[in-house]
């Protein structure tokens, strides 16, 4: 029983299914909330709507924080992560704020004694406590004991140690005859699809991310690129860094890698790498917004370089700029389709089939394929190729 400040009263009902491993037989109505020295099983605390507001799971009388930390958690944000979940609490706590006051008796002018004189409160602050505890084990298998907690939709009992009859001490375990085991999880656990995995927050299947949000984005391509002169020529570099340069056909996921396809334009003192991303993280099928990225001091695995004249260099920071303000979707217009529209434009014969990869969830253009496809093309007069791979250039950018 708990009584808050306004002397209100929530009453809270204990339940524990305990197995005895001294083969003693045990009640949980006599089971107190103290931990039993002979006890194994979960610990519940419900409020008057039948909803767990505290559970813990005992081993030998005593939590088990290594089942707790270390297993129960250890696969959160996986599509199986309904198993094991973890609930937040949050209420208000009311702190009071006194000074304490204090007579000091002296002798020959030093203090003796002090005696406690009273407190005065000085104010009042209320702040908000978060707790998390833990739930129980959903059954997903339709039956079988894995040893673990489980329960069946519908109306059959909660938890494994509970059975859907009148023995009341079946196993050593208490079961009531008219509400078994007391408490009965409904919640059907929810399978997401393929490229979909379940957010246990949200509570609904969500799109896996693929493709991360990039770590220094251009917020204004045309000034980062507003130095370039548009009348002269210039240098311009495709690369491409694999997810396994040894197997380009290895599907491209966040697990694998995708690897990426970017570009560098050199022109007098100017150095300036970028590639085609995503703003926000992305999944497989839905697009997000799209935006340019710094590439300086990115690995790469091949590359290929080639002088440009004037015109093509205008050509080519218009394709930037268009792209910049493009949706980025995964299997139809991403980094790889950025360097294919860049590799044509300053004279490489690339066409988007010869890069068509796998995305474990669909297809589209892979920086795998496309790099595949860069170390063994006919590369057109003065283009020069490096298949032994490094590190791209430091930017010398306009804006610095």
């Amino acid at each position: 029983m708990i009584k808050n400040e306004n002397q209100e009263h929530s009453f809270y009902i204990y339940k524990s299914y305990t197995e005895d491993i001294n083969k003693k037989k045990l009640r949980t109505k006599n089971i107190l909330l103290e931990e039993e020295e002979i006890s194994n099983g979960l610990n519940h605390i419900l409020d008057n709507e039948g909803d767990i507001v505290y559970a813990e799971k005992i081993k030998n009388g005593k939590k088990d924080e290594n089942i707790l930390f270390k297993k129960e958690f250890k696969k959160k944000k996986t599509k199986d992560s309904y198993q094991s979940r973890m609930m937040e609490n949050c209420y208000p706590v009311t702190t009071y704020h006194y000074v304490d006051n204090y007579l000091v008796w002296k002798i020959n002018g030093e203090p003796d004694q002090w005696v406690f004189a009273g407190s005065t409160l000085t104010g009042i602050s209320v702040s908000q406590l978060c707790e998390s505890y833990w739930l129980p084990d959903l059954n997903i298998g339709g039956g079988g004991n894995s040893g673990g907690y489980y329960t069946n939709p519908g109306n059959s009992p909660a938890y494994q140690d509970c059975q859907s009859n009148s023995n009341k001490n079946y196993q050593g375990r208490y079961v009531e005859e008219d509400n078994p085991c007391k408490y009965v999880i409904t919640v059907n656990p929810i399978e997401c699809g393929e490229g979909y995995e379940y957010d246990s927050i949200l509570g609904e299947c969500v799109e896996e991310i693929v493709v991360v949000s990039p770590d220094d984005p251009i917020e204004n391509l045309e000034k980062f690129l507003g130095c370039l002169d548009k009348t002269k020529g210039a240098t311009v570099t495709i690369y491409a860094k694999q997810p396994n340069p040894n197997k380009p056909s290895t599907p491209a996921t966040l697990e694998n890698g995708v690897g990426h396809a970017f570009i560098t334009i050199s022109q007098g003192e100017h150095r300036l790498s970028y590639g085609f991303y995503p703003e926000k993280g992305i999944g497989y099928f839905n697009a997000t917004a799209g935006i340019m990225d710094r590439n300086e001091n990115y690995p790469y695995h091949v590359s290929v370089t080639k002088t440009i004249s004037s015109s093509t260099l205008s050509n080519l920071i218009k394709v930037s700029l268009d792209y910049d303000t493009a949706e980025y979707e995964l299997q139809a217009q991403n980094c790889t389709n950025f360097a294919i529209s860049a590799s044509r434009i300053i004279g490489l014969n690339i066409t988007e089939s010869v890069c068509i990869g796998n995305y474990g969830v669909g297809k589209g253009a892979t920086p795998g394929k496309f790099g595949a496809y860069l170390k063994i093309m006919n590369l057109p007069t003065g283009a020069t190729r490096n298949k032994a791979g490094g590190i791209s250039p430091s930017n010398k950018e306009c804006l610095k």
